[in-house]
């Protein structure tokens, strides 16, 4: 069969068609533009991002609620409001490493300036009371922050939060206590009278029995950061073998 060919046109024909319809190559003329005003879209930045379904987590959490990262893993974690679990704060304490490994030091009604500073002020001029290593560990450095920011944060934006981490912190201060090892010490007004605390005193019904109950905890010494005499004044005002108390663990509506 035979196939017809563009090449076989008549040129003649091919010329009058190109006069009749001329080649333009004028650039064709713009399109109208159209004034389209796409508005800014700002999030605020409180707005809710989905989390995970599991409100535990091993995944690193940002702070305004428990989203997973890849910057360090945070062991366990509870995300939901909740307060978490004894064996995680366990694993949290742990993870940090100082309590069991340091002097585990408290404190209660210090007045005047912070009683944590006060403290540790007071551990840094004595040495030959409580070395350095290991130095001490206080309530403020018990866990890693990132942890504490994400439960906390959740904790707080979840109904009775308040009420909840008062109760939370009750339980990490005992928890505390049952995981310190050797002396512990208590940091206090010489004239405070222990058994004249109310029932919401953590040192009172928290941190000390739990320590009574620690058969790793060999004595428990007390002075006041703010007695500048030297030798400084020490009680010991517990040792293994003598008796011990129950402390009040996790307690809600404080």
């Amino acid at each position: 069969m035979r196939t017809h060919s563009f090449l076989a046109f008549p040129i003649s024909l091919a010329l009058l068609w190109s006069a009749a319809n001329p080649l333009s190559y004028a650039a064709p003329a713009p399109l109208p533009v159209l004034a389209l005003e796409i508005p800014s879209v700002q999030i605020p930045p409180h707005a809710a991002i989905p989390s995970e379904t599991n409100t535990t987590t091993t995944h690193a959490l940002v702070r305004r609620g428990c989203f997973t990262s890849k910057e360090e893993d945070l062991g366990p974690t509870t995300c939901d409001g909740s307060i978490p679990p004894a064996s995680e704060i366990v694993a949290q304490l742990q993870r940090k490493g100082f309590v069991g490994t340091k002097v585990s030091a408290f404190y209660t009604r210090l007045e005047g300036r912070s009683a944590i500073s006060l403290s540790k002020c007071w551990v840094n001029t004595h040495p030959a009371e409580i070395p350095n290593p290991p130095g001490a560990v206080f309530f403020d450095e018990i866990v890693k922050t990132d942890w504490e920011d994400s439960v906390g944060a959740a904790m707080s934006l979840s109904p009775g939060g308040t009420s909840k981490i008062t109760s939370y912190q009750k339980l990490l201060s005992q928890i505390f206590a049952e995981q310190s090892s050797g002396t512990a010490w208590i940091f206090a007004p010489a004239a405070l009278n222990f058994d004249g605390l109310d029932d919401r005193n953590t040192w009172k019904n928290w941190e000390f029995p739990a320590l009574t109950q620690n058969v790793n905890i060999v004595d428990v010494r007390r002075t006041d950061p703010n007695d500048s005499s030297d030798p400084p004044s020490v009680t010991t005002i517990w040792r293994q073998g003598d008796p011990t108390q129950v402390p009040r663990g996790l307690v809600l509506g404080l």
